[in-house]
């Protein structure tokens, strides 16, 4: 003989808890810190390539600043914080 369990929450409580166990991997940390290098990298490659010389004729060495400059300064840095965050 075959025994089947069926568990069925009971309050709001077991619900949301039984639903997030379901949905864990929505969250996955690994995930999240993958997300988190890809974005670093690409705000690497373009604070490199804009104060790379090819554009020291376009963009004045402040608006370079501006736009590189590290956190909370850096344009291009409070861009990519901003995208990570709606990632989540």
């Amino acid at each position: 003989m075959k025994e089947i369990k069926f568990t069925i929450p009971t309050s709001f409580k077991e619900l949301k808890d039984s639903i997030i166990i379901k949905l864990k991997w929505l969250g996955h940390p690994t995930r999240r810190q993958n997300h988190a290098k890809v974005l670093t990298e690409l705000e690497k490659e373009i604070c490199a390539e804009l104060n790379s010389g090819y554009w020291s004729a376009d963009i004045s060495e402040t608006m370079r600043k501006s736009l590189t400059g590290g956190y909370p300064n850096g344009k291009i840095n409070r861009l990519i914080n901003k995208a990570y965050r709606e990632l989540k």
